[in-house]
């Protein structure tokens, strides 16, 4: 995972939205910043704000825990289900896990019925491998 970067921003008490960036440049993160986050908002970063290397992870209201467990959970579930993603479905299993957080107070069937509800389109077997095939021909 580590050539893979993603740029993720977490409401406090909200949703989690997470996106597959080709580098952490600012001309890649804000417009994603721009599109999510209402302006007037209160930004909490991982930078400049709390201090992880002076052993501070709070500071009054400010800290970047949520958004840090939503990484944590990504990555060990990653490792634990997967073991490996490609590149190019990246962004795949970003949507996957973030479905997983931002439905987790749901019930199965509640967080079924979400899915089946909000489903636009299906990404069938073929289409999936398709590159592969072009790849080996």
């Amino acid at each position: 995972m580590k050539s893979n970067l993603f740029s993720g921003l977490l409401e406090r008490v909200g949703n989690v939205k997470a996106i597959k960036v080709t580098d952490t440049m600012a001309v890649n993160v804000v417009p994603h910043i721009l599109q999510n986050v209402e302006k007037g908002s209160r930004l909490m970063t991982d930078h400049s704000v709390v201090n992880h290397g002076k052993r501070e992870y709070v500071r009054g209201d400010i800290h970047t825990n949520s958004i840090g467990g939503f990484w944590s959970l990504f990555k060990h579930g990653v490792i634990g289900i997967y073991h490996h993603v490609s590149k190019e479905h990246f962004q795949k299993y970003l949507d996957e896990f973030t479905f997983h957080y931002n439905t987790c107070e749901k019930t199965e069937s509640e967080r079924f019925n979400h899915y089946l509800t909000n489903m636009c389109n299906c990404l069938k077997y073929q289409q999936l491998i398709n590159h592969e095939q072009k790849n080996s021909a």
